[in-house]
């Protein structure tokens, strides 16, 4: 099973999203934001994480993370996910400017426009998002 999805437009790739069951990203499992917020098992192969998303930087604000994310879910849904989980930046509680770099985790409205629900904010500018399949 591939580590994620890769998004096209036009041919071209343009963006990648990482998806597969949270028990592959052991130092997922060690963070902060999955062992004060998560309620699920660690060792738990049903639950699955969206960790990280690249857009090329010619094709962002175009929609390509949020259709990176509703393909993550049903690409999870199809493979036995239970459940998914994100960990993105909390633009809106974050205090200072996000960086574009920092965005990797995605945003919590990329989540939410795919169905994720905000289950915690461990600390400003993180969430935990999930999305009961």
């Amino acid at each position: 099973m591939p580590p994620g999805l890769i998004a096209y437009l036009d041919g071209e790739p343009v963006g990648w999203c990482a998806v597969e069951p949270r028990t592959r990203y052991p130092l997922i499992l060690r963070s902060k934001v999955v062992t004060t917020s998560s309620t699920e098992e660690p060792d738990d192969d049903s639950v699955w994480a969206v960790s990280c998303f690249v857009v090329r930087v010619g094709d962002r604000r175009k929609g390509v993370g949020q259709a990176l994310a509703k393909a993550a879910v049903d690409w999870a849904r199809e493979h036995g996910a239970r459940i998914i989980e994100g960990y993105p930046v909390d633009i809106e509680a974050k205090p200072e400017k996000v960086s574009s770099a920092a965005l990797y985790h995605g945003s919590v409205s990329i989540f939410e426009q795919a169905g994720f629900t905000v289950q915690a904010r461990p600390y400003p500018g993180r969430a935990l998002v999930r999305l009961e399949l």
